[in-house]
């Protein structure tokens, strides 16, 4: 329900290209259109900003932690996911959950139109302490979904 919730809202906002070219976005924004798409489509079981592993979470529902990020300067799937993926892999885990979500609003420049939406969802398992990675018994997996946002007028490309 909550990666629905999640993935729902990145279609949207690639639709109606909520987060258009030379838009400030702060993560507190970000957290709160988030949010509110959430719990519309939930319920008021979408809770705000609960703590686990020693550190405020962003959005927790029924068990799966949603951590959010925006990022302005990598644009490189691989190495923004090596950025922020540990973060909610601690949250999960405090959580006892075996899934997390991290989403991740892209900035950056685009000089090229966006790639397919589908190409931004993976399904990472990140490596833990203490087990060589994939091994741990009960791994944790962290569902990335990255949106893409400063998105030009399609117009622009032909310019």
């Amino acid at each position: 329900d909550a990666l629905a919730a999640v993935t729902n809202f990145m279609g949207i906002s690639l639709q109606e290209a909520l987060y258009q070219d030379g838009k400030d976005v702060r993560e507190s924004s970000f957290h709160a259109d988030l949010l509110r798409h959430m719990r519309s489509r939930l319920g008021q079981e979408v809770e705000d900003g609960p703590k686990f592993g020693g550190g405020p979470t962003d959005i927790f529902y029924r068990g799966v932690v949603v951590e959010l990020k925006v990022e302005d300067k990598i644009s490189d799937r691989a190495k923004i996911i090596e950025k922020y993926l540990k973060q909610p892999t601690q949250y999960s885990g405090a959580a006892g959950a075996r899934l997390g979500i991290l989403c991740i609003l892209d900035l950056t420049e685009k000089r090229l139109p966006p790639a397919n939406p589908q190409n931004n969802i993976t399904l990472q398992t990140p490596p833990v302490h203490g087990f060589p990675a994939g091994n741990a018994p009960y791994e944790t997996r962290i569902a990335v979904v990255i949106i893409d946002g400063n998105l030009r007028l399609p117009s622009s490309y032909s310019r």
